[in-house]
This record gives structure tokens, sequence and C-alpha cells, in this order.
């Protein structure tokens, strides 16, 4: 191999053999990210709602669509239909994978404003909770996951609004 180099020097460092080397380069490294990005393109299992025994009938509820994917179809929709998008959502009944990132309040009902996020990533999916009814909420740290079911009450391109039918701190 180094025989051979030795002996086309000049014609491997000219600029054909440069680019025919750049070319190959590039080529091995188009190929090897290709495979990675289609890799993590597979649902990860963090993505997914594991097997979690619910206490009511979750047949209603749906996984998809992720919040950061009505978040996606808003902002890709044509500024005077995304309107008719928000719409199209409200009332849906979803359960989804988020993570707990901070509360307000409570009330002196016992009422909390959860601020989740939809897997860690934006955009903001919020509801009002009873600490009464969900009193491990109290010690809920920061990242923690939370599983939420409930209803599309309102929505915009940052956050999604839920009314509540059963949370489950991870």
């Amino acid at each position: 191999m180094i025989k051979y180099i030795i002996e086309n020097k000049e014609w491997l460092f000219s600029g054909l053999g440069l680019s025919v080397i750049t070319i190959l380069v590039i080529g091995v490294k188009a190929t090897f990210n290709y495979k990675v990005k289609r890799n993590s393109n597979e649902p990860s299992k963090k993505n997914e709602i594991q097997n979690i025994q619910l206490p009511f009938d979750h047949s209603p509820y749906r996984k998809r669509p992720y919040p950061s994917e009505i978040r996606d179809e808003i902002n890709n929709a044509p500024p005077l239909q995304r309107d008719a998008v928000i719409e199209s959502y409200i009332g849906l009944k979803v359960t989804w994978l988020t993570t707990f990132e901070t509360a307000h309040g409570p009330s002196p009902k016992g009422i909390v404003r959860l601020m989740l996020l939809d897997r860690g990533s934006y955009p903001w999916v919020n509801c009002n909770v009873n600490l009464n009814q969900y009193p491990e909420l109290k010690s809920a740290k920061a990242k923690s996951e939370i599983l939420i079911s409930g209803t599309i009450k309102n929505l915009d391109s940052g956050s999604i609004e839920l009314i509540p039918d059963f949370i489950h701190l991870q």
C-alpha cells in the first residue's frame, strides 16, 4: 500500500486524486450517518408507554399523536388554517408519558397546576390536579416521569391543556 502511494504520489495528491479521496471519505461518512440516523428513528422504549395496569378503561385513550407531533402540525399548517387544526384536537382523549418540571399552587382546596413536558421536551402539557386525589405528587422530583390520561381542553403551538382523568407517577 505504501509502495503504491509513493509510486503514485503525484497523481494521488494532485487535484484529481484529492477529489477522488474526498468523495470516498464523504461516501463512507454519509453511509455511516444514514445508518445511525435510521436507527435513531426507531421508536425508543422511552417514547412508548410500558405495560402499566391502569385502574380504569383506557381503551378510549390514544397514545398518539404525541404533544410534539401536535405542535409540529400546528406550526406547519398555513396560518389561516391553524385554528381549524387546533379545534380538531380539542376533546381528544390521550395517554402520554411526560416528565414533571414544576407546579404552581396549591390553592386552599389543594389544587396544583402541573407543568409537564412531552417526554422531556416542549411543548408544555399543563393540567390542574387535586393533591388530595394524588398525594404522591407532593414528593415528586423534577424530571420524574408521569403517565397522564385525560382530555385535551385547549392548546396552541407551545402548550396543551389537559383535563386529567388519571395520573400515575412512575
